[in-house]
């Protein structure tokens, strides 16, 4: 099903704008304790809210084939938390988000050879548009050198990239097969057991107002991911990945009032040019094409 309208669009940007409003709150937890436990803490919380919500809704769990079937999409997508994390708990949180947007690329490129998706010159030049965006938004940040902060940080997010890029792809496949409940459900529910062994090696008792951060987090979460399932199942990827450069918006406003990460004029250029690309995303329509018996 792809929707021509600006429904799924708007449910993206949505989606962007719940799952920043998690990123800070990460960032701070990931200062002091393990990011895997920080991540753990995250997808436990969530996954206990996100069973409720199926047991209530439908009654049962996701069958065994269906987890086995999700499981390659939730391995990308525990690696990507974990790195992206792991990248904003040592640079300025808008560099670590803006270097992860790379990601949109590999959408593209993945939903063009797995999904077979069309691209057309409209989406093609937003795509561009935004790469320009990127770029501008992180091009003095990173010319800077040490003082962005760990090359392993920024390899990190330079990693987690394509393997978010194949998470979202893989997303829009299974979005035919299960419910969004389900799909949330798995999510949380998996990459906590996923998390587990990391953790165990590694754990430290967290504190109440840690445990309050992460469930927090875990709502605003739970949420996020609710709507882009849904954003991801009536409309291509191609057509959607430039509305997620909308959290690197979000991520320069967090950083800057929450971290006293001072946001550049580079940072404010990028993100007009990335309104743009996502205005020209917008603009894309499909024609109507009547049924052939």
């Amino acid at each position: 099903m792809d929707d021509p309208s600006a429904g799924p669009l708007i449910a993206a940007a949505g989606a962007s704008f719940l799952l920043s409003a998690g990123d800070p709150g990460q960032k701070y937890l990931a200062i002091t304790p393990p990011v895997g436990e920080v991540v753990f803490l995250r997808f436990f919380i969530g996954a206990l809210i996100a069973t409720a919500i199926v047991f209530h809704a439908d009654g049962r769990l996701p069958s065994g084939r269906a987890m086995l079937a999700n499981l390659p999409r939730l391995i990308c997508n525990a690696f990507t938390v974990y790195a992206f994390l792991y990248a904003a708990s040592k640079i300025p949180l808008a560099v670590a988000v803006t270097v992860l947007h790379s990601a949109q690329f590999y959408i593209v490129l993945f939903g063009r050879f797995i999904l077979g998706e069309r691209m057309s010159p409209r989406v093609a030049a937003s795509m561009m548009l935004g790469f320009v965006g990127v770029l501008v938004t992180v091009g003095n940040q990173l010319l800077s050198g040490p003082a962005v902060g760990s090359g392993l940080a920024l390899a990190a997010a330079v990693v987690a990239a394509p393997a978010n890029a194949m998470a979202v792809v893989l997303l829009r496949v299974r979005t035919c097969h299960e419910t969004t409940r389900q799909l949330v459900f798995m999510q949380n529910g998996i990459t906590t057991v996923l998390f587990l062994p990391l953790v165990l090696l590694d754990w430290q008792t967290p504190q109440p107002t840690e445990i309050a951060i992460s469930g927090l987090i875990a709502c605003i979460a739970v949420a996020g991911n609710t709507t882009p399932a849904y954003a991801f199942s009536r409309a291509a990827a191609t057509r959607l990945a430039t509305i997620e450069y909308t959290s690197l918006i979000w991520a320069a406003i967090y950083g800057y009032v929450l971290f006293r990460e001072a946001v550049s004029l580079s940072v404010l250029l990028g993100a007009c040019i990335i309104g743009l690309s996502g205005i020209l995303l917008i603009w894309e329509r499909r024609p109507a094409r009547v049924a052939r018996r």
